[in-house]
């Protein structure tokens, strides 16, 4: 009796899946920081930010709104409470991407890349960066 390909084929692929296909497990990625919702589509081809109208800007020859969660490529295209980081707007609140302490607003600053809060415990590098009454000491604010 002859056995088909088909049928082993079948059976190599539900056994590969079940075991995880022979692959190691990865480590957990790092978990990215939450985007609110853009308020704009993009819809509007734009070349620079005159042609999109007021809080708004030109990204990738689109218009978006002003505001955290949509995409933006510089300083000035997210708005007065807001900054562009890795090419979104974000909150300028604790658990986002940053580059300096401003972007991180009064409760929270920058380290390694991303806004921690003023609270004992969070990591640190600079001794004036956890707040008032409190200062870094051996990379964690006390």
């Amino acid at each position: 009796m002859r056995v088909g390909r088909i049928p082993i084929v079948a059976v190599v692929v539900v056994v590969a899946a079940a075991c995880g296909g022979g692959s190691v497990p990865s480590a957990p990625a790092a978990q990215a920081p939450s985007l609110v919702e853009c308020g704009t589509t993009g819809a509007r081809e734009c070349k620079d930010a005159s042609d999109c109208g007021v809080q708004l800007h030109c990204t990738g020859g689109r218009c978006f709104a002003n505001q955290p969660g949509c995409p933006c490529s510089g300083e000035g295209d997210c708005g007065a409470n807001a900054h562009c980081a890795r090419g979104n707007c974000y909150a300028n609140q604790a658990g986002v991407p940053c580059t300096t302490t401003e972007e991180c607003g009064p409760k929270a600053h920058c380290t390694a890349g991303d806004c921690y809060p003023n609270d004992t415990g969070s990591p640190c590098s600079e001794a004036n960066e956890c707040g008032p009454g409190s200062s870094c000491v051996s990379g964690k604010c006390n």
